[in-house]
C-alpha cells in the first residue's frame, strides 16, 4: 500500500471513526443554528450547548455536527452536538 499524498486526506476527520468530516455551508449551517436556538440539539456528554456557532463540521450521515465557537472548532466526540433527524444535505 503506499502512502497517501496531504493533498488527497480530507482537511478534518471524525476522532471516533476516521471518517472525512465537511465543513457546513451557510444553509447548513443556518439550520444547525436553528435547531440549537429551538433545543433540537443536544451534547453527547448532556453538557451545556454553546448559544451561537461560527461554523460547524458534519459526517456524511448528518447525524451530528463538530461545532466551531469563537473561531475554534471542537473535535471532542463527547461534545459533539447530536440531531433527533438527520440533517438535509
Amino acid at each position: 500500500a503506499s502512502l497517501r499524498r496531504m493533498s488527497d486526506a480530507p482537511a478534518f476527520v471524525d476522532p471516533e471513526n476516521h471518517a472525512p468530516l465537511q465543513l457546513a455551508d451557510q444553509d447548513q449551517l443556518r439550520e444547525v443554528q436553528r435547531r440549537l436556538e429551538a433545543g433540537e440539539l443536544r451534547r453527547r456528554d448532556g453538557g451545556e450547548l454553546p448559544e451561537r456557532l461560527d461554523g460547524a463540521y458534519l459526517p456524511a450521515s448528518r447525524l451530528y455536527a463538530y461545532p466551531v465557537v469563537d473561531g475554534v472548532p471542537d473535535f471532542l466526540a463527547n461534545e459533539r452536538l447530536e440531531f433527533s433527524t438527520k440533517l438535509e444535505a
